[in-house]
């Protein structure tokens, strides 16, 4: 969670100095301390936010693909593009399994902190289905409109390059929605991370506000090494570990499943 911060911190200083020149280091402080203010509402207001944001940027990158398939055609859109240099994953397989699993175990632990506000299980299981279909819509769009404009591909931020080689104004306004993506996924992985602090160390409970600060702050610190060499080792890395920690929940999980039915039979 804590590498998701920096990582994002990072993200939105390059989003920054690309579109307007600011320096990267400047923004990102800017960023990381707007980041820990919000924290500081705890997980109410880290729903709240998600709730105004998601859609938003699930249906701006559906329109911004559209876009590029009316600009530039559809006639690649099927092809892979392929520009990894990193070693750490060597293959698309190998890129696609570490980075779904370093997403989903801090999605996992993102959203575990959530459950005491859910008030009916019907409500999950709609949250997974509605969030399925979007993730699907927008790694869809992504995917296709990249192929469709292979040059944005190889850039820091493709996405963004995209928009702007569609037009400047839609650059800017893609920007914006990409940095309030960012601010989001900041902001849920601080708030779940202060939450998880709080309850292994009671000590720390009242003075989450100090935490909060001094976590946001980390981040910046880490976040200065750059969000092209951040993701090209932190994704990779943690996504090997994250796959051996979603292994070890899958035989916990199986593991306390019999339990509980060897104990039902034998009070049964």
């Amino acid at each position: 969670l804590f590498g998701m911060v920096t990582v994002m911190t990072a993200g939105a200083g390059a989003l920054a100095c690309q579109l307007t020149g600011i320096p990267a280091w400047l923004f990102g402080a800017l960023f990381g301390a707007a980041v820990a203010v919000a924290a500081m509402a705890g997980l109410k207001g880290m729903v709240h936010v998600f709730s105004a944001l998601v859609p938003v940027l699930a249906v701006a990158t559906v329109c911004f693909a559209v876009a590029a398939w009316t600009s530039f055609g559809t006639a690649g859109i099927w092809q892979g593009v392929d520009q990894n240099t990193n070693p750490l994953m060597p293959n698309w397989f190998i890129a696609a399994l570490t980075y779904v699993a370093y997403n989903l175990l801090g999605s996992i632990g993102i959203i575990t902190p959530i459950g005491g506000l859910v008030k009916r299980q019907g409500t999950v299981y709609a949250g997974i289905g509605l969030s399925c279909l979007m993730l699907c819509a927008i790694a869809g769009s992504v995917l296709t409109s990249l192929a469709a404009h292979t040059s944005a591909a190889g850039a820091e931020l493709p996405m963004l390059a995209l928009a702007c080689d569609l037009s400047p104004a839609l650059g800017k306004i893609y920007g914006v929605l990409l940095l309030l993506g960012m601010f989001g996924n900041s902001l849920a992985s601080l708030v779940a991370l202060t939450t998880y602090l709080e309850q292994k160390r009671p000590a720390l409970a009242g003075h989450r506000k100090g935490l909060t600060a001094g976590l946001g702050a980390g981040a910046w610190v880490g976040s200065l090494a750059g969000f092209a060499g951040l993701i090209g080792v932190v994704f990779p890395v943690f996504g090997y570990i994250s796959i051996a920690l979603l292994v070890c929940m899958v035989i916990h999980f199986v593991q306390c499943k019999k339990k509980e039915k060897t104990e039902n039979a034998a009070g049964g």
